[in-house]
């Protein structure tokens, strides 16, 4: 199934009277501006396609292009000549150079590629080449330089649409094909013979190469922009990625086909990114509508790119290749604001009756918030306490702060056990017989005075499969066990985005986990993981559960933190103490890695495959953060050292730096 339908068009020579043969050179300040559309998937019939028009004509008018491209599924009605050339009266009105390449629904209206193909050339401001025969062409665009000399390429290829069997039933989406990849080659050898050197180019197609998908997949990945689904890419590799590289012209390609991703990322020196859906309500779609916008820099291999969306408002601004290089992170000093100013050294709180379980920072009040045991605190940051919820017949211990509701989420334990009845005596209430556990939300803005009433300030969520994994018993080895997968309750707590690069905005609650040393279902740390929004609206019966192998700890995960700046989400716990095993204070995940369904290592009761999340690297040594971890942005913590003189408890949080290194924090 070849396609041969290739062409190549150097604008500056265009004979055919298309847009006034357009001369394309760069600008008096050495920039060419490209406008790229995608995804309008038009339908003429239907009112939700009116923010398509309207939010062309917004970016149109604010940018003033030098070309607009059009990234596939433009129509997506019937008969499809109409809204054909209603998309392409729309283009024609800007006066501006246009082009278009298909996508996968464009054949599905009634009309081929050919006939849609042939309309668009029809008019006078589409600067793609006639068909000459082709179904429709492969094509290339040059810009000149102030000199008149071509100076960039544009490659425009069409992927094509669907694979399927013989009785038509769909098998995966299309390929730019291998004979697509040698035309590339040899129009890209072709320049770099006719100017005697390789010219910077960029490429543009509707469905995501396969490099998309791989791309994410790296340890180091670096994406700018929204991912808000998977890579639709097709199975098959036709090794176009690796005749680019091999070339070394295209610095950047851009693709739509994926309505709800937006973002750009660097792969192997070459950027992949993806459109903005342009098109209403007609198809699936969770971003608002809007355009990329591409400034291309004459003689340079560079190039700026943002998305404008309604209102002129601009977002994921990007320079290629500067926006994706990693510098020498480790290497700077500590800023001094860190040691000065804004942010103390060390803030120290003393004499409590209990030892720390918690940490927080309040940037908008620059605040602490801290727990210890049975008592929330709020104090400045001079460590003067200002506020209390006290007496709280429980466990609190780890938290977070959730800038966006100010709320503080911090686990919750009423244990039935010899600690939850040492808590009940120390307050002269009675002990637990059952054991719950829960999540604490406290409304920290309430809390403006010392012995606030927990009623007043603080309301609860149940955590229901930490409940029933507590309450289980398990057979292993001709025993019964208590506790499955030896839960002792909940402990860290934090947010942050899905794994697997998802995104999204997730709250994360870590299982306590029973050090003893004769099971061997006790090698994995569990975190629960909940939608964000569920859980501001007091909804927690939707979860997913994950699996991570650190093998043994004494009562699992005491503080969880997701940590934007390195995409890390360290787990802090007190270390195991079977022989066999590493016994680190610090493990770690990176939100980045995919989790896999596996069955899990020494839990034989366990027969159906979940989900497990490999961790990163093999743990740090660290005595600190068992008692508090929070992450304040480029490379900055607060981390509590936990005291005690005299039998009382105090706190240090006390301000690192991450290094990520053997040594993981350094003052």
């Amino acid at each position: 199934m070849l396609k041969k339908c290739f062409f190549i068009a150097a604008l500056a020579l265009l004979s055919f009277g298309k847009a006034d043969a357009q001369d394309f050179r760069f600008n008096e300040k050495g920039e060419f501006k490209i406008v790229q559309f995608t995804d309008l998937h038009y339908n003429h019939l239907k009112t939700e396609s009116n923010i398509t028009f309207k939010r062309m004509d917004e970016v149109v008018k604010a940018e003033n292009p030098d070309l607009i491209v059009v990234t596939g599924d433009l129509i997506y009605s019937s008969p499809a000549e109409i809204p054909q050339r209603k998309i392409m009266e729309k283009l024609q009105s800007y006066g501006i150079p246009f082009c278009t390449i298909f996508g996968n629904h464009d054949e599905e209206r009634g009309l081929s590629r050919e006939e849609l193909y042939d309309i668009a050339t029809s008019y006078s401001n589409c600067v793609q080449p006639g068909r000459d025969g082709r179904q429709s062409p492969d094509y290339a665009l040059t810009v000149s330089g102030q000199d008149g000399k071509a100076a960039e390429i544009l490659y425009f290829i069409d992927s094509n649409d669907y694979v399927r069997d013989e009785n038509g039933k769909f098998i995966s989406y299309d390929w730019i094909h291998e004979d697509q990849v040698e035309w590339y080659a040899k129009q890209s050898s072709k320049f770099e013979a006719e100017s005697g050197k390789k010219l910077p180019a960029v490429m543009f197609f509707h469905i995501p190469i396969p490099e998309y998908r791989d791309a994410l997949q790296q340890k180091d990945c670096r994406f700018i922009g929204t991912k808000l689904e998977s890579v639709c890419a097709p199975e098959h590799n036709s090794g176009l990625f690796d005749k680019i590289k091999e070339r070394g012209d295209v610095m950047a390609t851009f693709c739509g086909h994926d309505h709800d991703n937006d973002f750009a990322l660097m792969y192997k020196d070459v950027m992949l990114a993806y459109g903005r859906y342009t098109g209403g309500n007609t198809e699936y779609n969770d971003l608002s509508n809007g355009a990329r916008v591409i400034i291309l820099k004459e003689g340079k291999r560079s190039l700026d790119s943002y998305i404008r969306l309604k209102g002129g408002k601009i977002i994921n601004e990007i320079t290629y290749p500067d926006s994706f290089s990693h510098g020498d992170w480790k290497s700077r000093p500590l800023d001094p604001e860190c040691l000065e100013g804004t942010l103390p050294a060390k803030i120290f709180v003393g004499n409590q009756t209990h030892h720390v379980q918690g940490i927080a920072y309040d940037e908008k009040t620059d605040r602490m918030y801290m727990s210890f045991t049975t008592r929330f605190l709020v104090t400045d940051m001079a460590g003067n306490i200002i506020g209390s919820v006290d007496k709280i017949n429980g466990h609190l211990g780890a938290m977070t702060f959730d800038k966006k509701t100010r709320k503080v989420y911090a686990s919750l334990e009423y244990k039935d056990d010899a600690i939850g009845g040492n808590i009940s005596k120390s307050l002269g209430k009675e002990t637990y017989t059952v054991s719950t556990f829960h999540i604490a939300v406290i409304d920290v803005d309430k809390i403006n005075r010392l012995n606030v009433p927990m009623e007043e300030a603080m309301t609860m969520l149940d955590i229901k499969p930490a409940n029933e994994d507590y309450k289980a018993k398990v057979e292993m080895d001709g025993k019964t066990y208590d506790h499955r997968y030896g839960c002792s309750g909940i402990d860290g707590v934090t947010i942050g985005p899905g794994f697997g690069g998802k995104g999204g905005e997730y709250f994360y609650v870590a299982y306590g986990i029973y050090s003893d040393l004769e099971r061997t279902d006790n090698e994995y740390q569990i975190l629960l993981q909940y939608d964000m929004d569920e859980v501001r609206m007091g909804k927690t019966d939707k979860y997913n559960k994950y699996f991570v192998r650190t093998g043994n700890t004494s009562y699992g995960v005491q503080n969880l933190a997701y940590d934007e700046c390195s995409g890390l989400m360290l787990m802090a716990v007190y270390k195991g103490k079977k022989p066999t095993n590493k016994n680190m204070d610090l493990y770690a995940v990176s939100m980045s890695t995919k989790p896999v369904k596996g069955k899990l290592e020494g839990v034989p009761y366990e027969k159906k495959k979940v989900n497990i999340v490999k961790m990163e690297g093999e743990g740090w040594a660290f005595k600190h953060g068992s008692t508090g971890l929070c992450p304040l942005g480029d490379n900055k913590w607060y981390i509590s050292v936990k005291g005690k003189k005299e039998g009382k408890h105090s706190c240090t949080a006390t301000l690192y730096k991450w290094t990520g290194e053997k040594t993981p924090f350094v003052k």
